[in-house]
């Protein structure tokens, strides 16, 4: 209640007492025990009416303490089971199961292979495993809520969408805990290949290919292009720790009708 609403009651009740008091008091000719009763009654009503006309308003704070949400995501996919890890994520998910933990966060349990489902209950014998919608789907749920993600996994996608990039539009952080190998091997990969899927006969098209490389060594490889199994093209290419993304640019010549295989 405000202050100014409190000064105005009080006014008011000065100003009932003061006319009860006039009445039955000061003016009055009543002088046994009824004067007493009857000042009671007028100055209750004369106060109601004078707190009607004021009409305070009465309002109440109440403070309630509402835990972030842990959402615990565990891979159920057989890759796990695979590499020997699934009793070390069971065991994971076990010492998450504290009253310290209990009492900071509400946790949340999930489980996901190719798609999302409530429950910390895992088989790890899905054989498809789709990260990033697991991760998507949540993001929906909790768009409006504090929450922190942990995902157990140990990274391997095999369907949907790469989940790099997930953490750019996330309401909410995802701290992973990978599980199984986590070494980084050598590696030689193709990453993109532009061109135009069409060309006139006897025209050159552009074939333009992104190559990069995962490793600490010097690294020489044979890039080469083969159209319907014919070798049309050849590169050398080196790679090292500071030098590990190529760009290869060349044209290539539409020497018959029909639908080609590039490779």
């Amino acid at each position: 209640m405000q202050i100014k609403t409190v000064l105005l009651l009080i006014v008011a009740a000065l100003a009932a007492g003061v006319l009860v008091y006039y009445q039955y008091y000061f003016k009055s000719k009543i002088t046994d025990s009824r004067r007493h009763l009857l000042a009671f009654l007028r100055f209750i009503a004369v106060f109601t009416i004078l707190v009607l006309l004021i009409n305070p308003k009465m309002s109440a704070e109440t403070v309630h303490l509402e835990k972030r949400k842990l959402l615990v995501v565990s891979d159920n996919s057989s890759s796990l089971q695979y590499s020997e890890t699934d009793t070390t994520v069971r065991d994971w998910i076990k010492k998450l199961d504290l009253p310290d933990i209990n009492d900071r966060f509400d946790l949340r349990y999930y489980r996901f292979a190719k798609q999302l489902q409530a429950g910390d209950s895992l088989s790890f014998s899905e054989p498809v495993t789709d990260i990033n919608r697991a991760l998507r789907e949540l993001k929906d749920v909790y768009a409006q809520d504090e929450a922190v993600l942990l995902l157990l996994t140990d990274g391997n996608q095999t369907f949907g969408a790469d989940y790099e990039y997930f953490g750019a539009g996330a309401k909410f952080p995802v701290y992973p805990v990978v599980f199984g190998d986590t070494m980084k091997y050598e590696d030689l990969r193709i990453d993109q290949v532009n061109l135009n899927r069409y060309a006139f006969l006897k025209n050159q098209f552009p074939v333009e290919t992104f190559v990069s490389y995962q490793g600490k060594g010097r690294v020489n490889t044979l890039y080469s292009i083969y159209l319907d199994d014919k070798k049309v093209y050849s590169e050398e290419l080196l790679f090292s720790e500071q030098e590990d993304t190529k760009r290869i640019n060349t044209l290539l010549e539409a020497e018959r009708v029909g639908v080609k295989g590039l490779r």
